[in-house]
């Protein structure tokens, strides 16, 4: 299942980050780098590996692994239980672009409708604000050095 097949509402945030792909998909799939900027976490880029993001008083977060392609694509379903038992779809789209940035295209599907306004306006500025997270826990990421031939 991917995000294209949820009805419901779709969020959709796409920008350029100041980092390789390489560094982005390390920050999006290193359980220590991811929660940096994102949650706690037990994170395995694995299709079909089941994880936990844990947030403040206790809040959880049950995701399991639909699609991981290094270094450009990332989805996992996003199950959270205290919010009305919303279940969707979080993606990551990670394209090369000039002078060694990234384009990321995140999509969060499947909210439903009758909680599409206001839960909406709300996760488009969350995804804002992901994004911007995401861009400064790339500025740490360190790539392994090649070793000359």
């Amino acid at each position: 299942m991917s995000a294209s097949d949820l009805p419901g509402t779709r969020i959709v945030v796409e920008c350029e980050l100041d980092a390789a792909p390489e560094k982005v998909w390390r920050a999006l799939t290193e359980p220590e780098l991811l929660a940096r900027w994102l949650a706690p976490n037990d994170f395995s880029a694995e299709p079909g590996a089941r994880f936990r993001f844990r947030g403040l008083e206790g809040a959880t977060i049950d995701c399991e692994v639909l699609e991981a392609e290094p270094p450009r694509k990332l989805s996992y379903r996003w199950r959270h239980r205290e919010d009305d038992g919303i279940d969707s779809i979080v993606s990551f789209e990670l394209t090369e672009a000039v002078a060694g940035r990234t384009h990321l295209r995140l999509v969060h599907a499947g909210f439903p409708l009758d909680l599409a306004t206001p839960l909406t306006r709300m996760a488009q500025a969350g995804g804002r604000v992901v994004s911007l997270a995401l861009a400064l826990a790339c500025r740490d990421v360190q790539l392994p050095r090649r070793r000359a031939a």
